[in-house]
């Protein structure tokens, strides 16, 4: 099955019995939450490495993914640095991008929940 596919048929289910379904593989560490309690993201994985406090890659990520594509975001560690705001929020909703799933800090939060982009982050942290 596809991405797409695939990710419409999970679509419905909560993430918890995905993964036990799956094996019990694909959990994220219990940091990443999202900015907003009503935060739903299911979509095809695009993944993007960034170096350290640089979201240089991020930027690109977002014109390069497919609308449906859910950023999965790795900051090699570094999180005290906001990799993602309000601008990069409206950036994806443009694109039909499907949320962002970063192991590193987002800034704006009060504006990413008002723009409903789904955002799932370790932490917040207003550095850029």
């Amino acid at each position: 099955m596809e991405g797409a596919a695939h990710a419409a048929a999970l679509a419905g289910l909560d993430a918890a019995t995905v993964h036990e379904a799956y094996g019990g593989r694909g959990a994220l560490p219990s940091e990443i939450k999202p900015v907003d309690p009503s935060f739903r993201i299911c979509g095809p994985a695009f993944t993007v490495d960034c170096p350290p406090a640089d979201n240089l890659w991020i930027h690109r990520a977002v014109y390069t993914a497919r609308p449906g594509d859910v950023l999965v975001v790795h900051t090699r560690g570094e999180r005290e640095a906001g990799y993602w705001g309000e601008i990069l929020s409206e950036a994806a909703l443009a694109q039909r991008l499907g949320g962002l799933v970063i192991d590193g800090g987002v800034r704006d939060v009060e504006r990413l929940v008002a723009i409903g982009f789904p955002v799932f982050a370790a932490n917040v942290c207003i550095r850029g």
